[in-house]
């Protein structure tokens, strides 16, 4: 007769399987709450590490496009200036070879021009050798 609704002098023990249980239960609750709560966390901060990622990432595609662009303007301006330089290269050269056409045509006049004095020097005063400087003085030609 342990079962009876009547008082009894000595308490009657409760099964302990029962509170240990609800204590289980709260703990893995618990822990599993905090689980997902620790992946929500992480997911949000790979999420956002991934934005900065991603913004950082358009950042360096846009400097590099834009350095790449500096680049081939800096081609095509080199590419433009050597082809100036090679016309004004080929323009020296043609004015060079005309310049010393010219000096050779001077030179050939002048070494006519200067035979010929020598040769009227020679017919006026036939004692003077044109290698000889000419040192006679003209009687009617007025000294100042």
């Amino acid at each position: 007769m342990t079962n009876t609704n009547y008082p009894s002098a000595t308490p009657n023990p409760q099964p302990r399987g029962s509170n240990n249980k609800g204590i289980i239960i709260g703990v893995l609750a618990a822990a599993l709450l905090g689980t997902w709560g620790y992946w929500l966390y992480k997911n949000n901060q790979s999420s956002q590490e991934i934005t900065t990622h991603e913004t950082k990432e358009t950042a360096y595609m846009s400097a590099r496009d834009s350095v790449q662009m500096l680049y081939n303007d800096a081609l095509s301006r080199l590419d433009s200036i050597t082809g100036n330089n090679n016309n004004l290269h080929c323009q020296l050269k043609d004015k060079t070879t005309e310049i010393s056409k010219l000096k050779t045509e001077i030179n050939s006049i002048l070494k006519k021009k200067n035979n010929e004095k020598n040769k009227s020097q020679y017919l006026r005063y036939p004692h003077v050798t044109p290698s000889q400087p000419s040192t006679h003085v003209h009687s009617n030609v007025p000294t100042n």
